[in-house]
């Protein structure tokens, strides 16, 4: 089984580590996204075993925007609320992005286009302080919220949206990232294919199917998971990886005796 990704989560990270200084760290930090840059004292990465080892778990759902998984004999919701509290993104708000203008679209853009990989080269070249952030932000949402093959197009809305910062925090970007991801994490195990395919790919922000794993299954702090925080919002921050058990090491130490953690459960009843 092969798992095609478009996004490593601390190469995303690491675009911002030497190229901001302070002052632009905090212009970052007034957009609602941008406690991820907090990533960066993390040592979360994509670990391919533990997402498919979860997936491999999910039981039919008819709800369109939920996951149920199948854990030691009992079944776990994984729903929109559920990942605003891991990534700490916005659940309420407006669900249309609009506002801001077509100003950076225009400078950095290519006859009103832009892909991805085009998106990040602007923001490693751009000489104008206030605009590398913006950029910044909007190759962040482009890379880790709504994440798929680096020669697609970018949204122009979000070009246009991460030019008025207030514009931009009325929106419930975790919701809408969430609507993105849930139907390709069902579609990576549902989905009929021929003998030939063997595979699937990943959308959107999937590693937070391995922060979900890590605050609901105790037994993977065994194979080199490490709490290094217990902030209850976001969970994201909580976490490091010193060590990735492969699909074997899984199945043997945390797969074939599972314990749930309870008091998530209940700390995600008292979060909201």
């Amino acid at each position: 089984m092969f798992v095609t990704i478009f996004y490593e989560f601390v190469d995303v990270a690491l675009v911002f580590a030497n190229l901001f200084i302070a002052w632009q760290v905090e212009l970052f930090k007034k957009y609602n996204v941008g406690h991820l840059l907090s990533l960066l004292e993390s040592n979360v990465s994509f670990w391919a075993s533990l997402i498919h080892s979860v997936l491999i778990h999910q039981v039919y759902n008819p709800i369109k925007d939920e996951l149920t998984f199948l854990f030691g004999g009992k079944k776990m919701r994984f729903g929109c609320c559920e990942f605003c509290i891991l990534t700490g993104l916005q659940y309420a708000g407006k669900e249309e992005i609009s506002g801001g203008s077509n100003r950076l679209l225009d400078k950095y853009g290519n006859k009103g286009k832009l892909k991805r990989l085009e998106l990040l080269e602007a923001f490693r070249q751009c000489s104008n302080v206030e605009d590398q952030v913006k950029l910044g932000v909007a190759y962040l949402v482009e890379s880790l919220l709504f994440a798929k093959s680096p020669i697609t197009l970018i949204d122009p809305k979000i070009l246009a949206i991460v030019d008025d910062v207030a514009a931009f925090n009325k929106v419930c970007w975790g919701k809408l990232s969430w609507e993105f991801l849930v139907p390709k994490l069902k579609e990576s195990i549902f989905k009929k294919r021929t003998k030939f395919e063997g595979g699937y790919s990943l959308h959107g922000f999937y590693d937070v199917v391995s922060i979900y794993a890590m605050e609901t299954i105790p037994e993977l702090q065994k194979v080199g998971v490490v709490r290094i925080r217990n902030e209850g919002f976001p969970r994201i921050l909580n976490w490091n990886m010193v060590g990735k058990g492969g699909y074997a090491t899984l199945a043997a130490t945390v797969f074939k005796q599972v314990f749930i953690s309870y008091l998530y459960v209940i700390l995600l009843f008292y979060s909201f």
